[in-house]
């Protein structure tokens, strides 16, 4: 038998909030009909903790794929550092093809204006530009690592690439300065 009934809670100046979580139930199941009365047992409870954990797990999945996606970036941007010495020596050497041919195209046409010269090699950079650019994507692409890796010993093969690397590594012989004491 409840021990709270609809009648002992009605006709209040406040809101009322009852939680019942005996068992068996000591509030009536009428009082939450009563105006300015919530109440709840230990089954709404429940249900209120199964939507809030069913609302994390969504969350939680969600957070698990943009970590997935982060990680598969990071890994492809990885891969195609490995590129990026080979791609540095394949630009040196498509510029340094250019200078020569400019040198030439300069020498049989020594009439040329400053203006027009610079004009020429602007051209020609843009050339070798567009003919570099479908190489960078084709690295940045999102493909295997093996993939990847034989593109990068293709072109290595092919154009007898050395790598170029931005930063020189210390000579393993170096020596470390004495410390002062």
């Amino acid at each position: 038998e409840p021990i709270i009934r609809p009648e002992d809670v009605g006709g209040r100046a406040r809101s009322l909030m009852l939680i019942d979580i005996s068992v068996p139930l000591n509030i009536a199941p009428g009082c939450g009909d009563v105006d300015g009365v919530a109440s709840y047992t230990v089954d709404d409870l429940r249900e209120v903790v199964r939507r809030n954990e069913a609302k994390r797990q969504k969350e939680v999945d969600e957070a698990k794929r943009l970590i997935e996606e982060q990680v598969q970036n990071y890994v492809d941007w990885l891969a195609a550092q490995g590129a990026a010495p080979f791609l540095a020596a394949w630009r040196t050497n498509a510029e340094q093809i250019m200078q020569a041919e400019l040198e030439v195209f300069y020498k049989s046409c020594d009439h040329l204006s400053p203006k027009a010269k610079r004009l020429a090699e602007k051209a020609l950079r843009g050339a070798v530009d567009a003919f570099l650019r479908p190489i960078y994507h084709s690295v940045k692409q999102r493909e295997q690592k093996q993939a990847k890796v034989l593109k990068i010993w293709a072109m290595q093969a092919l154009f007898k690439l050395e790598p170029e690397y931005k930063r020189q590594r210390l000579p393993a012989t170096r020596k470390q300065p004495a410390l002062e004491a």
